[in-house]
């Protein structure tokens, strides 16, 4: 099997290849999109929306030119739109290009990365020390309730998108921990194994991060078509 990633943001190029590696352990990433063998993924980061939009018809284009990849994955997000409304997006723009629907996998955050990597509940601190995420916390308790509902907090004037306060509430959760998050950057943390796996256990233990939830569905489609494969090849030889 063979991907083909667009991901909306300067933050997912270099967490995504750290969860796939725990998610999706047969693949390999390539650095160009002409790399492909077998057990290979390439991913290409758009820099923002709607660059992402733009550049689905160039990786079609490469698609359809290697006819070496079985899927195309489209990673963005939502931002302050509904999930359904920005994959509508994604799905009109592949239309235009005469690509199988059945190939294509829409990934919505909601409403963006951050958004998911506050569901880490054990990273959360029930006594936090700085004034920044105490009034976030007061705000919104991220640990009890679904990050995804959490709105933007028009007291930090300094921030105009859910998404972005999102970000910013995520970058004063880890620094109660004494660790970092700067969007566009290698934060080890969020990229750490230990960390995903709590973010999994979120999901495993409330309804809460729906648009995650589907993310991991996605990949454990493909993971099972992968044992599928690896077990035909098997018996064939």
């Amino acid at each position: 099997m063979n991907l083909y990633i667009l991901v909306e943001g300067k933050s997912e190029k270099y967490i995504y290849p750290a969860w796939l590696k725990q998610l999706l352990p047969d693949l390999i990433q390539v650095n160009n999109h002409n790399e492909v063998e077998n057990q290979n993924y390439y991913l290409f980061s758009c820099q923002g929306y709607p660059s992402i939009l733009d550049d689905i018809g160039n990786a079609i284009d490469d698609i359809k030119l290697s006819n070496k990849y079985d899927y195309l994955m489209v990673i963005l997000d939502a931002d302050d739109v509904a999930v359904d409304d920005r994959r509508a997006e994604v799905l009109n723009e592949v239309k235009k290009h005469n690509f199988d629907l059945s190939k294509i996998l829409v990934v919505v955050q909601n409403h963006c990365i951050e958004t998911w990597c506050l569901g880490n509940q054990r990273v959360y601190s029930r006594n936090p020390t700085t004034i920044e995420f105490i009034n976030c916390a007061d705000f919104y308790c991220v640990r009890e309730n679904d990050p995804e509902f959490m709105g933007l907090d028009g007291n930090v004037t300094q921030i105009s998108t859910t998404a972005t306060y999102h970000e910013y509430y995520l970058s004063k959760m880890l620094l109660e921990r004494n660790t970092s998050y700067s969007k566009g950057k290698r934060s080890k943390a969020v990229q750490d194994p230990g960390y995903l796996s709590q973010m999994l256990q979120r999901i495993d233990s409330t309804t809460h991060l729906n648009s995650f939830r589907e993310f991991i569905s996605i990949i454990g489609g493909l993971s099972q078509e992968i044992r599928t494969r690896k077990m035909t090849a098997a018996s064939e030889n």
